[in-house]
């Protein structure tokens, strides 16, 4: 498994590999719930699958903008639009990534936070976890601007 800081081997065991060990290909995107744990042996920390899910990326997936209509959270019965940020794997790394989180811990709020990012021709679009939810307020937006 990679992201922008780097990669990290991630076991697979039992009935996760017999459900989705032949769909897991090179290059492929997953989402991926995994729990960290130690191993025994060598007293180093190890990612442990719990479930897989491939991610396609879809023409609705492919678009962007300060703020993507549709599929955000919910609030006071009314659903709050996602910020949605355009990041390229090529030119974007772990420095552009730790401002981003600056920014989102300077104005946290409700609407959910999207990374819409390119990388080789492909578009993958990556939800942030809800202790990543942003204020889309002018001030936040202003400071995103690079990613807008």
């Amino acid at each position: 498994v990679e992201d922008f800081t780097g990669s990290r081997e991630m076991m697979v065991w039992g009935e996760e590999f017999e459900k989705f060990g032949r769909g897991i290909v090179k290059g492929s995107v997953l989402e991926v719930t995994a729990k960290v744990e130690q191993d025994s042996r060598t007293e180093s920390l190890q990612l442990v699958a719990q479930s897989l899910r491939e991610l396609t990326p879809s023409p609705a997936n492919a678009g962007g903008g300060k703020v993507a209509a549709g599929r955000g959270a919910v609030s006071s019965g009314r659903e709050v639009p996602a910020v949605v940020l355009q990041l390229d794997a090529e030119r974007d790394g772990s420095a552009e990534l730790a401002s981003i989180r600056a920014i989102v811990e300077r104005f946290p709020g409700k609407a959910p936070l999207e990374l819409l990012i390119r990388s080789g021709g492909k578009v993958v679009r990556l939800r942030a976890g809800a202790r990543h939810a942003i204020d889309p307020a002018e001030a936040a937006l202003e400071a995103l601007a690079p990613w807008l």
